[in-house]
């Protein structure tokens, strides 16, 4: 490479300036007298008088030529660093300790003489960082070019720590670098891997080196970190159940990293992660919250151990709900975890603690059941909800000429719902064949504005009676999926029964899942149902949709059906014959089916509400990478659904905005906005919810939702892998050695390259030829006067 360079030692404002001030001026004094002159004349010869002044005052600046020559064969340096989370560990207790990563930065780019420019003198040298499956040029020179600056130690800290670590990716692209090389004719490409060997991605990189040539490729390794793992006790994560209800108990397992030596005894706690008042005595330190539960932990050495916890959840939901507004539906309980030794041993290192959210359901789903008589279908399915303490179940029997009947279990009978506020409490209503000459009938006249309004769930259980092709329920039967067909047009009461089948279109309905491992395995326990004797002769009506059918020979049927209708969803079964599923297996099927069926159809839970808005997050604890779905209900103030246009919610991170998002109207739902968030990283967020036209007071409450990054094997086995990093080298011929070391892996590195590169250096301001140049400017100046008379 060829190019020029200033020599002079002066401040080079001062000679630049002294040249332009010159130059203008010979310029300036020369065009004095050519001015009058016709054509170039009058600019051209005060331009060469100009340009010879110049040429003699730049002089003064000492320009050079510079050529750098690379003489012998070039060798191709591939540094790798490895830019994973293992490499963020000091391997001591001591914080001031550099970590892995700034003590690799250090050995190739620090000190008065980085290697960084000592190998760049011998051809040409690559940095690159690699984390997972990704890799990224840092630093990079060529011989023939001017050494580029060696960046500081912080310059090269990524900006982000990866959770993985794939050693086969840097061997994978070496191996492609190292293709090219061989059709170039040039084969030296050794490398220089600078890891803790904790590969816990992808491939074995053992296994790209089956092929790898022993000669011209070596790579050379240099082991970062302790071969020994810091003697610690730290907390790796938690698996935490995500849907409880306020009565469970919370069921966790706590995993824990244990590398003390054995006997220490120590305390594991879990406690509520509240904001505590400040200490009446400075540097006295307060509890996270009150103590649910403690264990203690004695001390191994082991590495991996597991602890259960468990505790009740209703005390902890009491103490809760006094600081929670009543609308809060579901709890996000904030849990802090901590181990702390059990007696005064230093413990300064981090990852003693872990916080985390659980999502408890505080209040009971309430249902209303209602038939015109008791039979096999009404009482297992009283039975299956009752049996579940998250419904509250009401159920009433209307009979000809009689009053409601009570028909629950439990010995408190309530009244009869009579007004349209007594039937928005509910959340679900589910109908069997009811009298339409019943007293109160008139009063379920008022489900179509529940389920219409309120959002409250119907589920239609048909019968061979066809009550529901009644007159008076002819307003109640628009709400329905389908329409009632004449009896002859499906055969029904006949020795073979019905199968029932999950539709294409529902496969994946969690509704609808009885298999637990895959779709096939869900389908396998629909066709061991027992099969339905009766089936009610129905007719699809648009906006329905087929969730089962039932099917028997080359017939098929619609079975369960089901459509949105206002606020609420309305669904219908044409066969009052589920309790045939209880067939050997009892309640193994029949009330799991019951209860996710319910589930599905009944109004929408939202975390949060009040008069005018709902807001939901879905589950409380996410992993990362995973969307937050929202969903949001507005109504003005007579109760109506809203037909606002403008909502949107606002993510909160330690009290300040990060994320907004736009909901979109749902077009099936009056009222009901939905959007997600794709992107949220991980962390604890509070969402709140803004709408044009609603006053901030009527929007006042929060959701809150905590985004979790998945454990990272980085963090689980920390220890420097000396048998796989040695193992790289020897198979590709070149040498091993752990940070300790290293100065015998420099003197190895520095005999690898023959060839050298020889710069040059031609002082142009002492050459005859510029002179030559300003005396050429000059003379013709002094023949282009004389031809124009000047002289």
């Amino acid at each position: 490479m060829t190019q020029l360079q200033l020599l002079t030692e002066l401040p080079l404002a001062w000679p630049l300036l002294a040249m332009v001030a010159a130059t203008a001026l010979a310029w300036w004094l020369s065009h004095r007298e050519t001015r009058d002159l016709a054509g170039p004349l009058n600019w051209l010869l005060p331009s060469l008088r100009a340009g010879a002044v110049a040429l003699i005052l730049a002089m003064l600046l000492e320009p050079a030529v510079q050529q750098r020559v690379f003489l012998g064969e070039p060798s191709r340096l591939q540094v790798w660093i490895d830019g994973s989370a293992s490499m963020r560990e000091t391997d001591s207790d001591d914080t001031g300790r550099a970590s892995r990563y700034q003590r690799t930065i250090d050995l190739v780019a620090g000190g008065d003489i980085p290697r960084l420019e000592t190998w760049a003198g011998q051809g040409e040298v690559e940095v690159r960082r690699f984390v997972g499956e990704t890799a990224e040029l840092l630093w990079r020179s060529v011989p023939t070019a001017a050494l580029p600056p060696v960046p500081s130690t912080e310059a090269w800290l990524p900006a982000a720590w990866g959770q993985a670590t794939s050693l086969e990716l840097p061997l994978r692209q070496s191996t492609t670098a190292r293709q090219v090389s061989e059709e170039t004719g040039d084969v030296r490409t050794p490398h220089l891997l600078l890891s803790d060997g904790r590969h816990n991605e992808g491939p074995s990189p053992l296994d790209q080196l089956n092929d790898w040539p022993s000669e011209g490729s070596p790579v050379w390794v240099v082991g970062m970190g302790s071969a020994e793992p810091p003697p610690r006790m730290t907390i790796a994560g938690a698996t935490m159940p995500g849907d409880l209800f306020r009565t469970d108990r919370l069921q966790a397992v706590i995993e824990l990293v244990d590398h003390r030596p054995a006997g220490e005894p120590w305390l594991l706690t879990v406690r509520l992660d509240l904001p505590q008042p400040s200490p009446a005595e400075p540097g006295l330190a307060q509890p996270a919250g009150p103590l649910l539960w403690s264990q203690q932990v004695v001390s191994d050495g082991s590495g991996i151990r597991e602890c259960v916890v468990s505790f009740p959840l209703e005390p902890v939901v009491a103490s809760l709900v006094t600081r929670n507004a009543p609308t809060t539906d579901t709890l996000a309980v904030p849990l802090l975890v901590e181990v702390e030794p059990a007696r005064a041993i230093p413990a300064a290192w981090p990852g003693r603690t872990l916080r985390r959210l659980v999502g408890v359901t505080t209040r009971r789903q309430r249902v209303l059941l209602l038939d015109g008589r008791s039979r096999w279908e009404t009482r297992y399915l009283r039975n299956a909800l009752e049996r579940d303490p998250r419904w509250e179940v009401d159920a009433f029997l209307l009979k000809p000429r009689q009053p409601p009947e009570w028909f629950a279990q439990q010995a408190d009978p309530r009244a009869f719902p009579a007004t349209a506020e007594d039937w928005l409490t509910y959340d679900l209503v589910i109908t069997g064949e009811v009298e339409a000459s019943a007293e109160g009938v008139a009063a379920m006249r008022l489900l179509r504005e529940a389920v219409e309004r309120g959002g409250t769930g119907w589920v239609v259980i048909d019968g061979q009676r066809n009550t529901w092709g009644r007159a008076a329920f002819a307003k109640l039967r628009e709400m329905l999926p389908v329409q009632r067909l004449p009896a002859h047009t499906v055969a029904v009461g006949v020795a073979s029964g019905w199968a029932a089948e999950v539709t294409d279109q529902a496969a994946d309905l969690g509704a609808l899942q009885l298999g637990d491992a895959s779709l096939e395995a869900n389908r396998a326990a629909w066709d061991r149902l027992p099969e339905l004797r009766n089936l009610v002769p129905v007719q699809l009506l648009p906006g329905g949709e087929r969730l089962v059918d039932a099917v028997r020979a080359a017939a098929r049927e619609p079975l369960i059906t089901t459509r949105l209708y206002g606020g609420g969803r309305v669904v219908h079964l044409a066969s009052d014959e589920t309790w045939r599923w209880r067939f050997e297996v009892a309640d193994e099927v029949h009330q799991r089916f019951w209860n996710q069926l319910a589930r599905y159809a009944m109004r929408m839970p939202f975390a949060v509400r009040n008069d005018y808005a709902a807001l939901d997050t879905g589950d409380v604890m996410v992993a990362a990478g995973q969307p937050v779905p929202v969903r949001a209900l507005l109504k003005d103030s007579s109760g109506h659904l809203s037909d606002t246009t403008l909502v949107r919610v606002v993510a909160l991170r330690e009290g300040r905005p990060v994320e907004s998002l736009s909901l979109a109207a749902d077009p099936a739902l009056p009222g009901l906005f939905r959007g997600q968030w794709t992107s949220l990283a991980p962390g604890t967020y509070t969402v709140r919810l803004e709408a044009t036209g609603f006053p901030a007071e009527a929007l006042a409450f929060e959701t809150a939702v905590q985004v979790v990054a998945p454990p990272s094997p980085e963090q689980r086995e920390i220890t420097r892998n000396d048998a796989l990093l040695r193992q790289i080298a020897e198979q590709t011929g070149g040498h091993y050695v752990p940070e300790e070391q290293v100065e015998e892996m420099w003197e190895r590195i520095a005999l690898e390259s023959t060839g050298r590169v020889v710069e040059t250096e031609t002082e142009l301001w002492q050459s005859g030829w510029w002179l030559a140049v300003a005396m050429g400017l000059l003379g013709s100046e002094w023949w282009l006067r004389k031809k124009a008379g000047l002289i």
